[in-house]
């Protein structure tokens, strides 16, 4: 039996919905198996299941969502419509969300508002909303030095949690993460990456994270925009 063909970068590009630069710095991190015919990478189909196989992280029985953000993350990536996303949160998105926690945390809340969802985006460097951040000049200090001065803003603060709670998603948030699985659906892409929690992000107008946004000079269009630049809708 002759071996399936292998596949271009154009090709493994075009299936997961990035660009071909991703591509590559997944193959220079290890995150991707390729191999090296002259110039150019050349990808097996089952390393490229693998990779998946990797990335994936299940809406449905995720202990560790669950534990951390409580029932509201995994009922809101549990849906019977036919454009939601069936494979829930990726491994980056989970991170930025924890990074998120751990920010709102050291912050002293016991929410979890849109401007440390925002944060942790910055901080989840191999995710393309930290990309398309760095490329607009946001760094993750910046967003964290104008989230302080955030006493007024519309999403409500909270104590500190005591060392037994875990930080819950504030209303805002959820809608971010609500929007997000709506934009992924959109999109008709199979996972809700942090390209989709930005593009949430940007749709709630009254949350935190925008008018941090604005404060370093940034207006959600121009995120928007920045973001089509690089998702590649099916």
């Amino acid at each position: 039996m002759e071996p399936e063909p292998l596949l271009t970068s154009d090709e493994v590009a075009a299936y997961l919905k990035i660009d071909v630069v991703t591509v590559r710095r997944l193959v220079a991190r290890g995150d991707l198996a390729a191999y090296r015919i002259g110039n150019e990478y050349r990808f097996a189909r089952g390393d490229l299941a693998e990779y998946l196989r990797r990335q994936h992280v299940p809406a449905r029985g995720s202990a560790a969502a669950e534990a951390l953000f409580g029932e509201e993350i995994a009922q809101l990536l549990r849906s019977d419509s036919n454009d939601a996303p069936r494979s829930g949160l990726t491994r980056g998105a989970r991170q930025a969300l924890q990074y998120a926690a751990e920010e709102a945390r050291q912050a002293g809340r016991t929410t979890i508002g849109t401007e440390y969802v925002l944060l942790g985006l910055c901080r989840e460097t191999t995710g393309l909303a930290a990309r398309v951040l760095e490329n607009l000049g946001i760094a993750p200090e910046a967003i964290r030095a104008a989230a302080a001065g955030g006493e007024d803003w519309p999403e409500p603060l909270a104590d500190a949690p005591s060392a037994s709670d875990a930080p819950k998603l504030s209303e805002h948030a959820h809608r971010v993460l609500q929007g997000a699985v709506a934009q992924a659906g959109e999109w008709r892409h199979h996972y809700v990456g942090t390209e989709h929690v930005l593009w949430g992000l940007t749709q709630v107008a009254d949350g935190n994270s925008v008018l941090v946004l604005e404060l370093l000079g940034i207006a959600p269009d121009m995120v928007q925009a920045e973001l089509l630049r690089h998702v590649k809708p099916a």
